[in-house]
């Protein structure tokens, strides 16, 4: 029997596997074949969806989704027309014929109702509507609908704005007759007319001037008006929609089929959100007689998932707008090509049947193409095998994924949503077809899909595959090609030997491991001839022609000669094994350097680790490696095993790095450069794949140190197998490490230098302190200057092993022991500096380490007998040498601390002489160990010298006599303003004893100038205040006596008084000589002030009563009053001082005779007297 016989159905007979949203050819086939499938018949799904379409129910926006050969747009386009109910097949509605598909009666009766309710269908693919006019359109979305809901109703479809006029005359009930008169006019159908009417406007306005009765020219003027002013927005749009619903039977819908609005929108948020205002316009206000009905290639929560927050957030709403969702698997697919074309006969049905109960184990473990690979067979009964025959299971879907995935590679030609609706039927008919005069032994090898698609594939995508059909002369290799070009882009399919092999089975009792064979072979050659490429992971890729130069690039790529070995040395150094330290303890670390193949990586080091790998050019065998690590005694050998593959796949990683990274850097065109960066990822996952290896390597490496094999690490964890083997040759190199017997840390060095002398009585000699003497002494022999660096490098090493803090600690207990002292930059570094110098990189490098001289005890006590002399008496505390230096170091800094704070506080002549004193103490403290040793017979100068000045004037500033010296110098410095009425002589003797440089000899003298200044300054202050006590009472009493005072005001009168009583009160509050005589000035000032008010308050009230007496004239006019004895009234009178009186003007300066005199007596007389005549008074005191 062969594949042709075993069919149900024809399989020659012509089936459209291609769904066209708007296509009606061959319909009728299309619906009669259409299958409800188990999945489309889910309750939430076709049963919801056609239950919101019965009577007395809201139609809901309705979203199919699903990927490639899903059935979605095939869905869509069949309920298009099973919902408007107008195509009949055999005199039946095609609804009838739909429902009768439906298993569930329920959702057949449901059916039937929805499709009862008139209803127009607007079915498009948005995609393909969207042409260059639309492009530009602000909004393309609203500008589709338009056009697609003008063109069902019979308007120009092209230009809205011509569109709306053709609208105007149907409501007019005058479209058929402007149709008709057109024709007849313009000899020419309206509809073909239309397509240039712009250009023609003149006809369109003379059938207005007709219709509407107006003249051509306003119908020219209206049109222009409408064609130029055109707008519509999503409201309008929903009203234009309204009204011709309302036109219709009631109850009548319009729904609008639109295909692949996934794709259309992509992530715009402007056409996402433009879908979403109309079909929130269209439900509401139609009450959901219109609205939308769309599909996708992806469901709608996939579209958003990828969208940032705030887009989300705006496209929220829009899914409410979609309650009914459908979504359609690959299942669906399925279930369509079994039914529709793969359906079998009884009797082959039932052997194929027995071929699964015979082969089932076989077949689940052979179709498995790995651990993390989807793709698998997954029969669960005899029954799905035979249904699927020839093809296995898995082919539907991974057929589908190579579609989906040379899609977006952009390897169809066309538009890439023809692409998209490339139906799964087709490939699987053309296949089924190639294999129909097969028999039942064979199976459908996957390349065979190849031919399914050849017809839409680009030609420059297909003709390498051409080329080899041409020169490759290799059925099998041409097979592994189109296999490898149908899988490139699929993810989660191993494309390795073995699964080339088993998508290449012939039959399902072919020899394997020979056929397998032969598949190698086959690989090997189309390597050979670049047609693919060798991968990671033993991985195969086809190659397009452009790939193949690239790959040509890589290979003629040159590297350097030690590219290798440095790429190497990275993975090792940040892969593999990434520490470069070994700790014994928490002090007790050592640092390492690596090498690979016999290259250090990085800088010098005492001990290594040296990973020696396949690509290692000596020899690895036992024996050598024994050789080799006895002559490299501060090596640690890590010997990896063999990987035939690792200096290929390493010469070919760095060369596709090299020159992938060129190529991305210098650009090309967009294809160019996908493939690089396709490269790129599949050269990171090369060498990934090294890495791995070698990791696998490290683990189960060969371990050599000190001419002998380490095999008694057992473990297989690098870190630790290393680790352990790095701490052996660290013990091993450092053979005095062991003399550090406890931990020195940076707490213990502090507390070393911190030491008392009570502490350091403990410290001894040991082995360590012996060894770094040693050292210090040998350099001294050689005249080597030694710093603390150089102890440092030099324990560090040779054979040492001692880590920095230990050097440290060692030195400052030998320096806290007199047996070595420090230097930098000449200078001795002193106790409190010692921690910094010695932890500071910078001053390691600068300080120098001298062996300490040895300091009498004669010295010793001639030094202790000094700080007795020179500081009252005082015991020194320190017992060594080192510590009666460091306690009369301490000393001189009190003493001079409390001198200085003496010149500070007490800036006078007598402390002068401190400043040397202080200064020279200060030197003194700045002297490190031993040099006060050096110096001791010039602080017994300076004792004899100063001794007793010293003691003077800390006595004198200390005793009860530095008051009375403190009151000279209050008086010296805050009463200048009485003393400059003291005496001279009083002055004089003051400022002696002020400035004098032994003022304690004249403190009793002092005490009596004093008190004789205080008593003759009291005096003058009594005498000052009694004159000018005086002088305001006088000049007061003369003012209150003046004739005129009696009449002022009380407020006036207070003022007057309330200036004298201030003047009275400063008087009684002032304490300065100076002052008091001062204020005789503002006592006559005051006076004249005074004056001046009170002789302007007179005329002020003279003035008044002057208006007064003229107000009370001019009121009398006219009447007659009887006469009234006058009472006397007596007018105030201003004053006039005497110096204002007696000034007067006179021609000349000097008086000489008898005549000048009477004359100047007689002018002086007529001024007084005309000051009289004024009614004024001359104050003459």
């Amino acid at each position: 029997m062969i594949q042709q016989d075993i069919y149900s159905k024809d399989i020659f007979r012509p089936i459209n596997g291609v769904i066209k949203a708007d296509s009606t050819q061959e319909l009728q086939d299309e619906i009669n074949e259409f299958v409800i499938t188990a999945e489309q018949q889910q309750d939430y799904k076709l049963p919801k969806f056609f239950h919101t379409l019965i009577p007395g129910q809201k139609p809901l926006c309705t979203w199919i989704s699903g990927d490639f050969g899903s059935g979605k747009s095939h869905l869509l386009k069949i309920l298009s027309y099973v919902l408007e109910n107008k195509f009949k097949i055999d005199g039946r509605p095609c609804a009838d014929i739909f429902a009768d598909k439906a298993e569930d009666f329920e959702l057949r009766g449901d059916i039937q109702k929805a499709c009862r309710i008139p209803t127009e269908s607007v079915l498009f693919n948005i995609q393909e509507k969207l042409d260059a006019t639309t492009k530009s359109t602000i909004d393309p979305v609203l500008n589709i609908f338009v056009k697609e809901f003008n063109r069902k109703l019979g308007y120009d479809d092209k230009k809205p704005e011509i569109a709306e006029i053709e609208r105007y005359f149907d409501n007019k009930g005058k479209y058929e007759y402007f149709k008709q008169e057109y024709e007849r006019r313009f000899g020419e159908t309206w509809e073909n007319g239309r397509k240039s009417i712009l250009l023609k406007q003149q006809r369109l306005a003379e059938m207005m001037a007709d219709i509407d009765g107006i003249d051509q020219q306003t119908a020219a003027n209206n049109i222009k008006t409408q064609i130029d002013n055109y707008k519509i927005d999503t409201d309008s749009f929903v009203s234009l929609v309204k009204a011709h619903l309302d036109k219709q039977q009631p109850g009548s819908r319009f729904i609008f089929f639109v295909d692949e609005v996934g794709q259309f929108i992509g992530k715009d948020v402007h056409r996402m959100l433009s879908l979403q205002t109309i079909a929130e316009g269209l439900s509401d206000k139609t009450d959901g007689r219109s609205i939308i009905i769309v599909t996708s290639q992806m469901d709608i929560d996939a579209t958003l998932g990828d969208l940032n927050k705030q887009q989300q957030y705006d496209f929220s709403r829009i899914q409410g707008r979609f309650e009914t969702r459908i979504s359609l698997t690959s299942a669906n697919a399925d279930e369509v090509i079994q039914r529709r074309l793969l359906e079998k006969k009884p009797e082959p049905q039932q052997q194929l049947c027995e071929v699964y109960e015979k082969e089932n184990h076989i077949i689940k473990s052979l179709f498995n193409f790995g651990d993390n690979s989807q793709f698998k067979s997954q029969y669960k009964n005899d029954q799905q095998f035979a249904i699927d025959f020839p093809f296995i299971d898995y082919q539907f879907y991974l057929v589908q994924s190579c579609i989906i995935e040379l899609s977006k590679n952009q390897a169809f030609s066309g538009k890439q949503q023809s692409v998209g609706e490339r139906s799964l039927l087709t490939i699987t008919q053309e296949v089924a077809k190639a294999y129909a005069d097969k028999d039942l032994n064979h199976i459908v090898q996957f390349s065979d899909m190849y031919e399914g698609l050849r017809g839409i594939l680009q030609t420059k995508i297909q003709s390498d595959i051409q080329q080899a059909e041409r020169t490759l002369g290799d059925d099998l290799a041409l097979k592994v090609l189109k296999t490898l070009f149908l899988i490139k882009y699929v993810k989660g399919f191993p494309s390795t030997a073995d699964n080339i092999t088993k998508l290449l089975l012939p039959t399902l009792d072919t020899d394997f491991q020979a056929f397998r064979s032969d598949i190698h072979e086959a690989l090997n050659k189309l390597v050979h001839l670049s047609y693919i490429e060798k991968a990671a992971n033993e991985e195969y890729h086809f190659q397009t022609n452009e790939e193949k130069d690239i790959e040509t690039e890589i290979k003629n790529e040159s590297l350097t000669p030690d590219a290798i070995n440095e790429e190497l040395k990275k993975i090792f150094r940040d892969e593999i094994y990434y520490e470069n330290k070994v700790k014994l303890s928490p002090n007790k670390i050592f640092s390492y350097g690596k090498m690979v193949d016999g290259r250090q990586d990085g800088r010098d080091a005492d001990i290594y680790i040296h990973f020696i790998t396949p690509l290692y050019e000596g020899v690895t065998d036992e024996q050598s490696m024994l050789m080799y690590s006895s002559a490299h005694q501060n090596q640690l050998c890590v010997v990896l095993g063999e990987d035939k593959y690792m200096t290929e796949d390493l010469v070919m990683f760095k060369k596709a790095d090299k020159c992938l990274n060129r190529l991305m850097a210098n650009g090309s065109d967009d294809y160019r450069q996908q493939i690089v960066s396709d490269k790129r990822i599949v050269n990171r996952k090369r060498r990934e794949n090294i890495v791995a290896r070698l990791i696998e390597l490290t683990k189960k490496a060969r371990l050599y140190l000190g001419g002998y094999e380490l095999d008694d690490i057992r473990s297989t964890d690098i870190k630790t197998r290393l680790t352990e083997a790095m701490t052996r040759l660290v013990n091993m190199e450092y053979k005095n490490l062991a003399m550090l017997t406890i931990e020195y840390d940076d707490t213990l060095l502090k507390r070393i230098i911190a030491s008392t002398p009570e502490d350091r009585m403990g410290y001894e000699m040991d082995a360590c302190c012996l060894e770094v003497m040693n050292k210090l002494n040998s350099d001294k022999t050689r005249a080597v200057r030694t710093k603390v660096k150089d102890l440092i490098d030099h324990f560090r090493g040779n054979r040492y092993g001692w880590y920095e803090t230990a050097v440290l600690c060692i030195l400052a207990k030998l320096y806290v022991m007199d047996k070595v002292s420090f230097r930098c930059n000449g200078n001795v570094v002193a106790d409190r500096d010692l921690y910094f110098h010695l932890t500071n990189g910078t001053q390691q490098a600068l300080t120098l380490v001298d062996i300490e001289e040895t300091i009498s005890n004669s010295q010793v006590s001639k030094l202790k007998n000094a700080y007795k002399d020179l500081f009252e008496g005082a015991h020194c505390p320190g017992i060594s040498a080192k510590d009666v230096h460091s306690a009369f170091i301490a000393k001189l800094n009190e003493e001079g601390a409390a001198l200085l704070k003496i010149t500070l506080e007490h800036h006078f002549a007598f402390t002068a002489p401190l400043k040397p004193v202080i200064d020279q103490m200060k030197k003194w403290a700045g002297f490190a160990y031993p040099s006060l040793y050096k110096k001791t017979e010039e602080i017994e100068d300076f004792i004899d010298e100063h001794i007793d000045e010293l003691e003077d004037i800390k006595t004198f500033v200390n005793g009860k006599q530095f008051d009375i010296f403190k009151s000279i110098d209050r008086m010296e410095r805050g009463n200048q303003a009485n003393m400059s009425y003291v005496s001279a002589e009083l002055r004089q003797t003051l400022n002696e004893i002020y400035n004098s440089t032994t003022p304690w000899k004249r403190m009793t003298e002092g005490k009596t100038t004093i008190d004789a200044i205080h008593a003759e300054i009291a005096s003058k202050l009594e005498t000052a205040h009694q004159e000018i006590k005086m002088l305001i009472a006088s000049k007061l009493g003369t003012l209150t006596s003046m004739p005129s005072y009696a009449s002022l005001s009380d407020s006036q009168k207070t003022q007057v008084e309330t200036m004298f009583s201030l003047l009275d009160q400063k008087e009684q509050e002032e304490r300065f000589v100076g002052n008091l005589i001062s204020m005789k000035d503002d006592v006559e000032k005051a006076f004249d002030k005074c004056l001046d008010s009170i002789n302007h308050w007179i005329e002020e009230a003279e003035e008044k009563e002057e208006e007064e007496k003229q107000h009370e004239e001019t009121d009398d006019k006219g009447q007659e009053k009887p006469e009234q004895p006058e009472k006397p009234k007596k007018k105030p009178k201003q004053s006039v001082k005497k110096e204002k009186a007696l000034n007067i003007t006179w021609d000349k300066q000097i008086l000489d005779t008898q005549e000048d005199v009477e004359a100047y007596t007689e002018a002086l007389r007529q001024q007084l007297l005309d000051i009289i005549k004024q009614n004024k008074v001359i104050i003459l005191n």
